[in-house]
């Protein structure tokens, strides 16, 4: 692997581990920081290194990954063999959750309940997801925008009480 970029949002991770650092880059390609790990003493980089493969066990074997039903540990078993084949990725299958907006748009527009909506739209796949997305394009960035709006309300409940 010689290169890995991450992050879509105002700048990207660009990893490389044959340089053994990462790079911030922006929207138009200037790279805006460089960490190296040679800058670091190596007990800093032998705590790295661990924290990096915890990371990964941990986000890759999330519910939202493996589904509700699935078992962690059998996937951390998936995953570590994975590895040890020398594969970082594995191309996902169905199991991805489909975006909140999409999921309320189909619910609204099929009159089916929430979770209906949601199954169905993981057993079409992305490529469906993208296109009922644009297809519905105003509405989905409509129920975006009530999406925040109830993050936003979520974010001040107070439940200490609870």
């Amino acid at each position: 692997m010689d290169e890995k970029k991450t992050s879509k949002r105002e700048f990207r991770f660009v990893i490389e581990p044959t340089k053994a650092r990462v790079t911030i880059i922006d929207a138009n390609d200037n790279e805006l920081r460089r960490f190296n790990l040679s800058d670091l003493s190596v007990e800093i980089q032998e705590i790295l290194v661990v924290h990096g493969l915890k990371q990964k066990l941990t986000d890759d074997t999330m519910v939202s990954k493996i589904g509700e039903e699935g078992d962690r540990l059998l996937a951390l078993d998936s995953l570590w063999t994975q590895l040890v084949a020398g594969e970082w990725e594995k191309e996902r299958q169905g199991v991805a959750r489909p975006p909140e907006a999409l999921i309320r748009l189909v619910s609204e527009l099929k009159r089916v309940s929430r979770l209906v909506a949601e199954a169905s739209l993981k057993s079409a796949g992305k490529e469906k997801w993208d296109a009922i997305g644009a297809a519905h394009k105003e509405r989905v960035a409509k129920i975006t925008e009530e999406i925040k709006k109830e993050k936003a309300a979520a974010a001040a409940v107070d439940l200490t009480d609870l």
